[in-house]
């Protein structure tokens, strides 16, 4: 099973969200853990980046890392839609 770490920008946006989206997050975040490269979950590597996916809820996006070696997928960004692909 992969550890779950977190940005401190995607960790302040995380804690300021309300405490029913956080346990919709917490779930699919654990379904990640398990199997990060599952189909099913709404993930998808994302083209700019070559190690990083994208986990969709809704209009919410999460850009994430795995790394393999380390069993650990890093939150990079949490966001809506519109913003989480700005740098």
């Amino acid at each position: 099973m992969y550890e779950i770490e977190f940005s401190v920008k995607a960790a302040k946006t995380y804690l300021n969200l309300p405490k029913k989206f956080r346990e919709k997050i917490d779930k699919k975040l654990n379904l990640l853990a398990e199997n990060p490269y599952m189909k099913y979950n709404n993930a998808k590597p994302l083209k700019e980046m070559s190690s990083c996916y994208r986990l969709r809820i809704g209009d919410w996006r999460i850009i994430y890392e795995v790394i393999n070696n380390k069993l650990k997928i890093y939150v990079i960004k949490i966001g809506l839609r519109k913003e989480v692909y700005k740098q």
